[in-house]
């Protein structure tokens, strides 16, 4: 996974990308963005306000489960610094 950041909004933004090199399938795509929709449910309280956040999901060896998922955007987003604390 990747991120982009621009704080320049006046309400937070946030956009999924799934590339097909993900997996041919929409189907498999669209699971994908339906479980990072939840987890960033889950964490817009946590979230600093006025951001624009775009996701891009690479490919990788293995499907992740919701677990690694949700663990990994956490780390991405502590480090672009968008979590209130960090």
């Amino acid at each position: 996974m990747r991120i982009l950041v621009d704080s320049n909004a006046e309400f937070t933004k946030i956009g999924i990308v799934v590339s097909k090199k993900v997996s041919k399938l929409a189907v498999s795509r669209n699971r994908f963005k339906r479980q990072l929709r939840a987890i960033f449910r889950q964490l817009l309280s946590q979230l600093k306000s006025g951001l624009q956040i775009v996701v891009t999901v690479i490919a990788s060896q293995s499907k992740p489960t919701y677990q690694q998922l949700c663990g990994d955007l956490m780390n991405l987003l502590a480090k672009a610094k968008v979590l209130h604390g960090s």
